[in-house]
């Protein structure tokens, strides 16, 4: 008879509580804990327990409380039992790659979400945050008729009622007939506070998907340590200076800073920069940049650079760092029409692989081959048509694609000679005046892939 009472009154706490968070869409942090009570004061605590010990429960606390509710609420039964599952496997799945997601399930630091919002026969469900000082990552499902990518917008995603994100990245797959994506984007602009997806389309559908929750980063931020470097590099026309570096428990970013003549170097699209850190090579993830024009004519931008995360970085560890990049260079490539091809200053081949000259008009699809880290050989919207009285005109830039084309490097021998190359194809339009004709092609500038400089120093002690 106790234990029945004891189930009755298990089973309308869960049901409030669940019933609560269905209202609000969501679980805030306070009953989560009052779930966590329940749970542990349950009669199935020991049974659990070996389960969670043995590693049966490894989704993290979520799917321990989930499925204690499964157990006593079978409402929500069909949800847990779909997308608990999932989620794990998804994060465990991109875990191979991103260590920081593998340490922070370990250490049961991703935030646990339960966020909903349904419209037009489609339901968008936040699960995890991972939340620190270098980024925020969101992991969340999306249920409907059929599959599409949820589209974010700049201003979709606000911290406290404010936009503060300047770039993101994201990725997602099919696990099991769910769609589990995540997006990554800036850190939180405070400790702590609330986060607001505001999801106006899904696939080819539009609706309104608004999700909000209470998310920290204080506890990772905690445990980040920034690292001074200040080492400039003298480039032409500029000074390129590594400032220091963000050693988080989830990865290690770089932070740059150059200022001089635009544009600034590409140390992200076309550019490869090594870490070292005791002669052991960390995986890079990315990066991002963002500059401006200053009153005096110069520019200025800042870069982040991510990389894995490690467990060496102790004090007395040497690190190198290897820069390289590529740099705009003046100098122009021409395109003769008649003739098809042409080189640029430093010898690179283009060609024009597609031609089509009407009344006035005409379009022109042209192709190059460069080595993999020198993809974006040309600013597309330098380009301009000089016609046969020769007076230039503005080119339209149009799609850009490409193909990688595995095969020696040209000019090159030995190890330097074998790597990846990427064909590149841009289309460009234009139109003239009125009995005018195109001639030639041209394009006064080009990027040019280089070493820039190694800096080396070792870690301080705190």
């Amino acid at each position: 008879m106790m234990e029945e009472d004891f189930d009755r009154e298990l089973d309308d706490k869960m049901r409030e509580l669940l019933h609560t968070w269905a209202e609000q869409g969501q679980l805030s942090a306070d009953r989560s804990r009052k779930l966590r009570e329940i749970v542990r004061r349950q009669a199935r605590r020991e049974r659990l327990y070996l389960w969670f010990r043995n590693g049966l429960g490894s989704l993290a606390a979520a799917a321990l409380i989930m499925a204690v509710s499964i157990m006593v609420f079978p409402s929500v039964r069909i949800w847990a039992a779909e997308h608990l599952p999932v989620v794990g496997k998804y994060i465990a799945a991109w875990s191979e790659i991103e260590k920081g997601w593998e340490w922070a399930e370990e250490h049961n630091m991703f935030q646990e979400v339960l966020a909903s919002a349904t419209d037009q026969g489609y339901t968008l469900r936040v699960h995890r945050v991972l939340a620190d000082a270098t980024q925020t990552t969101v992991i969340y499902t999306v249920e409907g008729e059929k599959r599409g990518p949820v589209k974010f917008g700049p201003r979709a995603i606000l911290f406290n009622g404010q936009p503060f994100v300047h770039g993101m990245g994201g990725r997602g797959e099919l696990i099991d007939g769910v769609q589990v994506e995540s997006i990554e984007f800036d850190p939180l602009p405070a400790p702590e506070g609330e986060l607001q997806l505001l999801v106006e389309e899904i696939g080819d559908v539009r609706g309104r998907w608004h999700v909000s929750f209470p998310v920290t980063r204080a506890p990772l931020s905690e445990l980040t340590r920034t690292v001074a470097i200040a080492e400039a590099i003298d480039l032409t026309g500029g000074i390129l200076t590594v400032e220091d570096m963000l050693i988080a428990p989830t990865q290690t970013v770089l932070r740059l800073h150059y200022r001089g003549e635009g544009p600034a170097p590409d140390l992200i699209g076309s550019g490869e920069v090594a870490f070292f850190l005791d002669g052991e090579q960390l995986e890079p993830r990315g990066g991002s940049g963002s500059g401006s024009l200053l009153e005096d004519g110069s520019w200025e931008q800042s870069y982040e650079l991510e990389f894995q995360r490690s467990d060496s970085f102790t004090p007395g560890t040497p690190v190198t760092i290897r820069l390289a990049g590529s740099l705009y260079r003046e100098g122009e490539t021409r395109l003769p029409l008649a003739a098809g091809v042409g080189y640029t200053p430093g010898g690179q081949e283009v060609r024009i692989t597609d031609l089509h000259l009407g009344e006035g008009e005409g379009r022109a699809t042209i192709t190059y081959t460069a080595h993999k880290d020198n993809t974006w050989l040309f600013e597309a919207h330098r380009w301009e048509v000089i016609d046969d009285v020769g007076e230039t005109h503005p080119v339209e830039p149009g799609g850009m694609t490409g193909q990688a084309v595995a095969r020696a490097v040209p000019g090159a021998s030995g190890e330097e000679g074998e790597g990846e190359l990427w064909e590149t194809r841009l289309e460009l339009a234009w139109v003239l005046p009125p009995g005018r004709r195109a001639v030639t092609l041209i394009n006064r500038g080009y990027w040019a892939a280089e070493e820039l400089g190694v800096v080396t120093f070792q870690i301080p002690k705190e």
